[in-house]
């Protein structure tokens, strides 16, 4: 038949086809979110013992276990979807309309006409803002009890396209959702950046301190033991008449205070382990025991090179989540006023449209002949003037001008603010290691205070309430010296945190959704 050669047939057919296989590709399977692998079970213990840990592991243990984090890693998988769902605006979209119907006309002698049609059609919206549009209705007279009524079938083909040329037109503002979209994504990727870099930063906080109040126990227990042997060797010079009764007195005080502080030491312990727990996203009643461990014995050990203050701003003005997703909210704001400024011009649309049309008795004939004939068309210009929401658009425009002015201004404030953190973390890990190498000289001379104490008195030329305070400052100077190590430590990890390379330092990544 020549209906099957005519080329706008074939045109309409492949226009339908290809909305219709577009509207019914499948969803694209799982919404999960791809993660590290578990580093233990559902949160069980080894059966012989605490769950040993370095801290890498309760750091990959926490991104994919803490609470918070597995909650924003659900919420990243509604933001895929959304974007997914923006980058389908330009695919076609179609649909196929049946209809059955039955007419009576007015009056005693009515006619009654039985009718069936099928309308498949399909709609795209373009970039450049145009909206496009293919129908195809088939209709057929079943039955008609008109004296002259006959059989009768009606094809008709309609494509309609519409281009704005001033309010909506153009790429820039036909591309603006799908542009909107991306850029919500990749706000939404910093953000959820930001909130695992806080959550990292808190469980390393967290096992450090796990770290710091199990060697308390272990300088508890030293003092502890130190000051049975104390009580011991006083009691064998009292024994010997080298030293009178009253001598025991302090060191009978001394070991009471030890047994306390040591209780107290083992309190603060269990607290810390419990808030590493929460953090991690461990089961309750979970014990944890930190494989990584502080040796205060090498301080030389703990110094990390620390980058200058240019390199340091570099990186964090690169790095830093916080500042990027302030650049991404800008952009926003400008397209904000873009479009606003888009809602204040005139509507002017150009119109096509081009129909073929065809009647006979025969439903294949009326198809053929709308493709045999000659199409009809139409072209036209739509001027729309806007009037009597002035105010409104204006109020629109000026919001979303200073909108964009805060999103700058705000913008420079965070680098300003960045800049004070950086060089003052910066020299918070200087000072933190001049701490440090001071109380490690703190401990050398009491220790050599103490024995020099010791041996003075085993020759009768000291005092028990002197060995007792030399001792007490040792003690003292054990624990500067560990909580110097920590500081210290700590301060890098700010710094880390501060230029945004919390991530890289530990070589983990962010779990991505699964789309």
């Amino acid at each position: 038949m020549r209906l099957l050669k005519h080329p706008v047939f074939f045109g309409c057919l492949l226009f339908l086809a290809t909305a219709a296989g577009a509207s019914s590709l499948p969803a694209e399977s799982g919404n999960g979110v791809a993660g590290p692998a578990p580093i233990v079970g559902s949160g069980d213990q080894p059966a012989d013992g605490p769950l040993r840990l370095t801290l890498r592991d309760a750091l990959q243990l926490a991104i994919a276990r803490n609470a918070s984090l597995r909650s924003a890693y659900l919420g990243r998988v509604l933001d895929r979807a959304n974007l997914d769902l923006a980058e389908r605006t330009f695919q076609p979209r179609s649909s196929v309309s049946l209809e059955a119907r039955g007419d009576r006309s007015a009056g005693l002698n009515g006619t009654r006409t039985r009718t069936a049609s099928v309308a498949p059609g399909a709609s795209m919206a373009l970039p450049t803002g145009a909206q496009a549009s293919l129908n195809w209705r088939v209709e057929r007279v079943l039955q008609s009890s008109a004296p002259d009524g006959t059989e009768d079938s009606t094809s008709e083909v309609t494509l309609d396209i519409r281009q704005p040329l001033l309010r909506g037109g153009g790429l820039e503002i036909g591309r603006a959702p799908v542009e909107r979209a991306h850029l919500n994504e990749e706000r939404n990727v910093l953000v959820l950046e930001s909130q695992v870099t806080s959550t990292l930063a808190q469980v390393i906080q967290s096992y450090r301190t796990l770290i710091l109040e199990n060697q308390r126990v272990e300088l508890a227990e030293l003092a502890l033991e130190r000051s049975r042997q104390n009580l011991e060797t006083r009691s064998e010079l009292v024994d010997r008449g080298r030293l009178s009764a009253a001598d025991l007195a302090p060191a009978r005080e001394s070991l009471a205070r030890q047994e306390l502080q040591r209780e107290q030491t083992l309190e603060r312990r269990d607290q810390a382990e419990l808030e590493l727990v929460r953090l991690i996203g461990l089961e309750p009643g979970t014990r944890v025991e930190p494989e990584d461990t502080i040796d205060i014995r090498s301080v030389q050990a703990l110094h990390s090179d620390a980058p200058s203050l240019d390199q340091a701003l570099d990186i964090a003005m690169e790095q830093r989540p916080e500042l990027r997703q302030s650049l991404v909210t800008q952009q926003l704001a400008a397209l904000d006023r873009t479009l606003a400024e888009d809602a204040n011009r005139w509507q002017l649309d150009l119109s096509a449209s081009v129909e073929v049309r065809g009647d006979a008795p025969s439903t294949t004939r009326a198809i053929e002949q709308g493709f045999e004939e000659s199409p009809g068309h139409t072209v036209g210009l739509q001027l729309s003037i806007p009037w009597g929401d002035r105010p409104a658009r204006q109020q629109r425009l000026g919001t979303a001008r200073v909108e964009q002015r805060q999103a700058r201004l705000s913008t420079e404030e965070l680098r300003t603010s960045i800049r004070i953190e950086v060089q003052r973390n910066l020299n918070a890990l200087e000072s933190r290691w001049d701490q440090l190498r001071l109380a490690e000289q703190s401990l050398e001379l009491a220790r050599q205070a103490v024995a020099v104490e010791q041996e003075k008195l085993g020759v009768g030329r000291s005092s028990g309430f002197e060995v007792e305070s030399v001792e007490r400052d040792l003690r003292e100077a054990e624990q500067s010296l560990l909580d110097a190590a920590i500081n210290y430590q700590n301060a890098r990890t700010d710094l880390d945190r501060v230029m945004g390379v919390v991530l890289e330092r530990w070589e983990l990544a962010i779990p991505q959704p699964t789309s």
